[in-house]
């Protein structure tokens, strides 16, 4: 054990019978209370504390309340705290959060900063009780820079900081802001305006307002508090991999009568749409919409332009130069593009599309190893799930496109061909249906818009069974700390990942690994022996020969699932550029201002008389996965079966004649396949592993 003693003296240097709270910090500002000590009536106190804890926050109190508060980070057998005298500065702040109808909204998150020149200094934080109230308590260190030897060696040669310190100086009151987190603790939902110069001991702030709808309910609301883009009479088809996405956009491009409005990030002009088999010609996308706009339809598309990345701008343009279809770039010019992939068509249906229209991601449910259709017989295997979309979320879909094209109309063509925004859409069926979006700052909205973030936040924040992701980027650090704290909140909930082991930005495996990390995954271990947590990769089997071919597969998919209630099928990866801000780049540029446009359905089955569609759809999406036509939870979980059948693989790789269950295997760390398949311990000389 561990000892800190002290005096507790008032203003005149007497002593102060009261008591001292000894307070343990842990995880997301969480304090533990581990004793209460009383001083004597001269001040003089004695405490003992748990070596093992890294730092603790002292509390005194006389009898009228709160009068000092000290953190200690340095511990040691004995602390000689001398003489603590009560505060005649600012050391807390509390209040009370509310909803719009003044009912308490507990178990936030709420934090405190001191606005200052350059970052803010943190004071504290903690969380609002079941009457709402919190108070949140702070050495006045925390925002006080005391001209102290220890102090002036800390100083930094950076001028922004010596700059900083010596304004904290002069300033010995705090600029307080308050911001409020959600139940996780991790997304930022308010802050608060600056409470100046505060010179009171403990701060009253004033009640925070907020809409009960933007901290519970799984409908995105952003901050306006209600539910914009859900409505609740759509019928919705996912559409897993490309033949069969592609085969139902050609339907619908041959028999659209009015207009096709198209954004997409790739756009090559020979893209096979259906490409050539025995006896017939294979079909173009380009040509389609050439013909479709030929009979009178008004067919505009936005192309990505970037600074960056490789487009196709150019080349498709000059595929429509001599028809009535007209394309614009949607220039971006940083580490963010256009990725919304959306179709609109005649105002009556619409689809958000998975895959580019490029080659390469052209592919069957079969996911043949060698497939020429894929462009060349280099190319592995695609996995990808697009949704085609009827009744009241298309008038949604069309703004945003319209929203787009009239933003480039205005500032790049002096108003030319500004469209008109069709309002109403049939009802086609009963299924709730909301889009969210990912929009870039400075364009249509000048701060943007992160309505996806918000959409996985109140998913994660709700679920209670299981979560399903499979994404061809898992780098966001905000996504993977609410995980992680949904997990260890709710020892019953698990995730199943299916993302990719070599992702096709370099150094997003890297950040890949680091957020597997950060959820508890040991990489140099079997990480499929973790209880709450699996995770996968898609691979594909087939004879050549005398030998057989292994080769993963590259999932390119946006999908997510939640308890049965939820999903989400879009264009938005699990990354910093999709979600939040560019931070995998942030050491060549501002995160915040670089955020792609994105767009994603979200899917709701909430209600006990729903149709089930969610949970259908989850079950033919891990039929093909799974190899299963019919699937049942297990007594540990749909985890159990998704672990038995990937180990179930790795044997059935290991014998003469290989095969394989569906098409999971257990993640590995491993760069190269063949490097993959060691360390899972398949040896086998009759097979050929590609990458």
């Amino acid at each position: 054990m561990g000892i800190i003693k002290g005096r507790l003296v008032d203003s005149n240097n007497k002593g102060v019978y009261g008591e001292l709270e000894l307070e343990a910090v842990s995880g997301i500002c969480r304090q533990r209370i581990i004793g209460h000590y009383k001083t004597d009536s001269n001040g003089y106190f004695r405490a003992e504390y748990p070596e093992t804890y890294g730092s603790m926050i002292l509390k005194f109190f006389d009898d009228k309340g709160l009068i000092q508060v000290i953190e200690i980070d340095e511990l040691d057998k004995i602390i000689d705290v001398g003489e603590i005298k009560q505060s005649s500065q600012n050391i807390a702040i509390k209040g009370k959060i509310i909803d719009e109808n003044g009912k308490p909204l507990a178990g936030l998150k709420v934090s405190a900063v001191d606005v200052d020149i350059g970052p803010d200094d943190f004071l504290g934080c903690a969380w609002t009780d079941h009457d709402g109230r919190y108070i949140i308590t702070y050495d006045t260190s925390s925002y006080h820079f005391a001209m102290e030897d220890q102090n002036l060696k800390k100083i930094s040669i950076n001028p922004l900081e010596i700059i900083k310190k010596s304004a904290s100086i002069l300033d010995r009151n705090p600029d307080i802001m308050i911001k409020v987190y959600d139940k996780l603790g991790i997304f930022k939902i308010k802050n608060t305006k600056v409470y100046s110069d505060v010179e009171e001991v403990i701060k009253e702030i004033d009640d925070i307002i907020i809409p009960r709808s933007r901290v519970e309910g799984w409908q995105v609301t952003l901050d306006s508090g209600s539910n914009p883009k859900l409505t609740h009479d759509n019928t919705f088809q996912p559409l897993i991999d490309n033949e069969r996405a592609l085969e139902k956009i050609l339907n619908s491009i041959e028999n659209s009568k009015s207009y096709l409005y198209l954004t997409q990030f790739e756009f090559r002009p020979d893209f096979l749409a259906k490409p050539e088999k025995s006896g017939e010609k294979g079909i173009t996308l380009g040509e389609k919409l050439i013909e479709a706009s030929q009979r009178g339809v008004n067919v505009r598309i936005l192309v990505n332009q970037n600074l960056l990345v490789p487009d196709d701008y150019d080349e498709i343009a000059e595929l429509f130069n001599n028809s009535p279809v007209l394309v614009r770039p949607f220039t971006a010019q940083g580490p963010h593009v256009m990725h919304a992939k959306i179709l609109l068509v005649d105002g009556k249906e619409a689809f958000i599309i998975g895959s580019p229209f490029t080659q390469s991601y052209w592919d069957t449910i079969k996911h043949y190893i060698i497939d020429l259709r894929r462009g060349s017989k280099e190319k592995q295997p695609v996995h990808d799930v697009s949704i085609h979309i009827k009744g009241g979320c298309v008038p949604f879909i069309e703004e945003y496109f319209v929203n787009l094209w009239n933003y480039l109309s205005h500032n790049e063509y002096d108003d030319e061909d500004m469209l008109e925004f069709h309002e109403s859409s049939s009802s086609a069926g009963n299924h709730s249906i909301q889009l969210v979006r990912t929009i870039t700052p400075e364009t249509f909205l000048k701060d943007g818009e992160k309505g996806v973030l918000d959409m996985y936040r109140r998913a994660i924040g709700n679920a209670q069974e299981f979560i399903y992701m499979e994404n061809q980027y898992f780098t966001n650090k905000y996504i993977v700390k609410a995980l992680k704290v949904a997990l260890e909140r709710n020892k019953d909930l698990q995730l199943i990942l299916v993302i990719n082991g070599n992702p096709d930005i370099p150094t997003y495996r890297l950040w890949q690994h680091k957020r597997l990390k950060m959820l508890g995954l040991d990489l140099d271990g079997p990480i499929f022996d973790h209880p709450q947590i699996g995770v996968y990769n898609l691979w594909g089997i087939e004879r050549e020969a005398d030998k057989f071919v292994l080769q993963p597969f590259y999932i390119h998919s946006k999908v997510s699932i939640v308890d049965d209630k939820w999903a989400t099928i879009g264009t938005a990866n699990l990354d910093g550029s999709s979600l939040s801000g560019a931070e995998e780049f942030k050491s060549i540029s501002n995160p915040q201002m670089h955020l792609n446009m994105e767009a994603n359905a979200l899917l709701l089955d909430l209600d006990e008389s729903s149709n089930g569609n969610i949970k259908k759809f989850r079950e033919e999406l891990w039929g093909e996965h799974l190899g299963l036509s019919s699937m049942k939870k297990q007594k540990d979980g749909w985890l159990g079966l998704w672990k038995n059948i990937a180990l179930k693989n790795v044997e059935l790789l290991k014998e003469d004649i290989p095969t394989m269950k569906g098409n999971i295997l257990p993640y590995t760390p491993a760069r190269k396949a063949a490097n993959k398949i060691q360390s899972l311990d398949i040896l086998n000389d009759n097979i050929k592993v590609m990458d």
